[in-house]
């Protein structure tokens, strides 16, 4: 019995190992060809950019990246037929996406005179933010069975094509923009067809005609309509900030802060890595319920805690560095915000953790009013920071709203599954 409890353990690491391994080399590829993008494309253009992928976030939030999470929420419960569940959910998508390009189609010239983006690049971002989702049904579908080798495979190559197109595109053809967005879809547009096949092939997806889900996408969207408050205001905290800072300062500031961004979505990539292999270990443990589940539960966020601080630590030094020695001259600027930056995301990775026991208790409905709050906070403090102090005020305000709703998910959290954060002082008393 020790045996097997010792056999599965590593086997535990060596997942969290291969999961925090690909998200590393999809990380670390964008940044080694940070000085050829810099090079090739100026800091607005480098800001539109930018605004193409928070568009494609957006629409990958739309789209339904909460049916996804339905799906992986849902996966552990007996009598619970996943093929049918997934094919309800991808059915959804595919809905959620034609009403996005109806909208599109009546009022995109509007959007794209607000947005400052031409219409071609907005329809492209609606396309990729589905085929995104599609993508990432294979992927959980990988997750929740523990194949961290298929998993980290796909992302990689995803990565690999993703950037190795994007670079004949702006270096050889200098298509600048253009090349950098088309890029994009064009990986996503192969990747999401292999995902449809390959869950076809492992008999996850069901594609009969007549084929009646009516209770399943009943199902899927009671646990995701009411997250919808929340995704909006995600998007609003993460990503519709950078809309904010062209706003105030152009698009120059807009190719500085993403520049910075990329650079720290480095502690991300580590944060999420973790977030895929302690999402399903966290559930089972908040399923078991016992008191020495919770106990383990606690320690690991403890250690969790204390490995990210030290990692943010020693990002901040490298990309320093990194900026000035590798990257144009013209992105210096992007340093002042590195040490903001790299707290927030310290938040961030914190926040992930303690939302995973949000959505295990099913109180969507209470993490979206305090995603809406802080939502709402973060746009002032964004629009005010930066209208005052530039783009430095953009990385402190990144951090403050990253913080606030760390608070909030920990308080919503904490209320509906208490951990034992005492758990080292009463074992010293013992």
């Amino acid at each position: 019995m020790k045996f097997i409890n010792y056999f599965n353990k590593l086997k535990e690491i060596k997942n969290v190992l291969i999961y925090l391994l690909s998200n590393i080399l999809v990380g670390v590829l964008p940044l080694a060809l940070m000085p050829f993008y810099t090079k090739y494309l100026s800091p607005s253009e480098y800001g539109t950019i930018a605004l193409f992928q928070m568009l494609y976030i957006v629409f990958r939030s739309l789209s339904g990246m909460s049916y996804i999470t339905a799906t992986e929420r849902n996966y552990f419960k007996k009598e619970f037929n996943n093929s049918r569940y997934c094919s309800a959910s991808l059915q959804l998508t595919l809905i959620s996406l034609f009403f996005i390009l109806l909208i599109l189609m009546l009022t995109g010239d509007s959007i794209a005179i607000f947005i400052g983006l031409n219409i071609d690049i907005i329809n492209k971002s609606a396309i990729v933010g589905c085929c995104c989702v599609i993508v990432q049904l294979r992927l959980n579908q990988w997750q929740v069975r523990k194949y961290a080798y298929k998993y980290g495979a796909l992302q990689v190559l995803l990565a690999l094509l993703n950037n190795l197109i994007g670079l004949y595109l702006i270096v050889e053809m200098s298509q600048g923009v253009e090349g950098r967005v088309d890029s994009i879809l064009y990986a996503y547009l192969i990747f999401s067809l292999f995902s449809l096949c390959s869950l076809y092939n492992d008999r996850v997806l069901i594609f009969k005609p007549n084929l009646k889900l009516n209770i399943e996408r009943k199902s899927i969207l009671n646990f995701a309509l009411p997250l919808l408050p929340h995704v909006i205001g995600v998007f609003f905290i993460t990503v519709f900030d950078r809309f904010i800072l062209g706003l105030n300062l152009g698009l120059e500031s807009v190719g500085f802060y993403m520049v910075a961004f990329q650079l720290m979505s480095a502690l991300g990539m580590v944060s999420d890595a973790f977030n895929k292999f302690f999402s399903p270990v966290q559930m089972r443990l908040l399923e078991q319920g016992s008191e020495e589940s919770l106990q383990k539960l606690a320690k690991y966020i403890y250690v969790w805690v204390a490995f990210i601080l030290s990692s943010a630590l020693i990002l901040v030094v490298i990309f320093n560095f990194y900026i000035e020695n590798f990257l144009s001259a013209q992105y210096i600027e992007s340093k002042s915000i590195l040490p903001w930056l790299a707290m927030g995301h310290c938040f961030n990775a914190l926040y992930l953790v303690f939302i995973n026991s949000i959505y295990f208790s099913n109180q969507n409905s209470t993490l979206s009013k305090s995603t809406v709050i802080v939502m709402l906070l973060h746009i002032s403090i964004f629009y005010f920071m930066t209208k005052f102090y530039g783009i430095e005020g953009a990385g402190i305000s990144f951090c403050v709203s990253m913080g606030l709703r760390l608070l909030f998910t920990f308080y919503i959290s904490n209320k509906k599954v208490k951990l034992p954060w005492f758990i080292f002082t009463f074992e010293r008393k013992l």
